[in-house]
């Protein structure tokens, strides 16, 4: 509530007031990783990225883990906010009650033996 007093008063002495951040908050409601049958290293991740906060909070990072058969990490790969958010959506926030669905494609060259995969949201 007092968010915008403190924009203010941070306007004026040259601070900046960063969202909060509530990993407990976030939670990856649905994901599924679709393989190219043509090109076996192309892949496009498909998910659905909930805030759960009552408030606004600064959009997570995601860590995509391809894993083995023992679901064994064989790659991970940490996506920023910046490649999965839409640049003018970034600075107002995940708002609050708010899902994002993305779907990113992306290579994994020389991965041969990924058969399952983890979508993870976390803050740095």
């Amino acid at each position: 509530e007092l968010r915008p007093l403190y924009l203010h008063l941070c306007d004026r002495l040259g601070c900046e007031v960063p969202l909060p951040r509530v990993p407990a908050a976030i939670q990856v409601t649905s994901s599924h990783l679709e393989s190219d049958p043509a090109n076996p290293v192309r892949y496009v991740l498909h998910a659905r990225i909930r805030n759960q906060a009552p408030h606004p909070q600064t959009h997570p990072h995601l860590e995509l883990t391809l894993t083995d058969v023992r679901e064994r990490p064989v790659v991970r790969r940490v996506l920023l906010p910046d490649e999965w958010v839409a640049t003018e959506r970034i600075e107002s926030g995940f708002q609050a009650g708010e899902e994002i669905e993305i779907s990113l494609p992306f290579e994994a060259k020389g991965v041969t033996s990924a058969v399952g995969y983890r979508v993870y949201a976390f803050f740095p």
